[in-house]
């Protein structure tokens, strides 16, 4: 443990790791989160599958301003915070909170197309 800390002193090992996923272009399908919000993603990803909606749109609330989506080239970060956290307000029958969701997107990912018509789509549903 104590050779990890020197070596990546802030914990900066992601960086590192999805650099070299990138370079072997072995980069689709993963997606980059730091590791000071690794746990509030998985706890978001747990509580979104145990269909405990409330508590999963804490979690992903939390990290979803705090995230540098632009390590992501792919954009599927965008998507596996966005759409589950408007899948769960939707839910909840917070449909303002969707279509907060929806409007944030277009103007923050305007190049996230899947992002956009997927959140068009649930703020259209009845």
């Amino acid at each position: 443990m104590q050779a990890f800390i020197k070596e990546y002193p802030n914990g900066l090992i992601e960086t590192t790791t999805y650099g070299k996923l990138n370079q072997l272009g072995l980069n689709t399908g993963t997606f980059y989160i730091p590791y000071n919000s690794i746990l509030d993603y998985m706890n978001g990803f747990l509580h979104f599958n145990l269909k405990e909606f409330k508590i999963a749109t804490q979690y992903y609330s939390s990290i979803k301003d705090k995230l540098d989506y632009s390590a992501d080239p792919n954009n599927s970060l965008e998507i596996e915070i966005y759409l589950p956290l408007a899948i769960s307000y939707k839910r909840l029958n917070e449909l303002e909170e969707v279509n907060a969701l929806l409007l944030e997107s277009q103007n923050r990912f305007s190049d996230n197309q899947k992002l956009i018509e997927a959140l068009t789509k649930l703020a259209n549903e009845t």
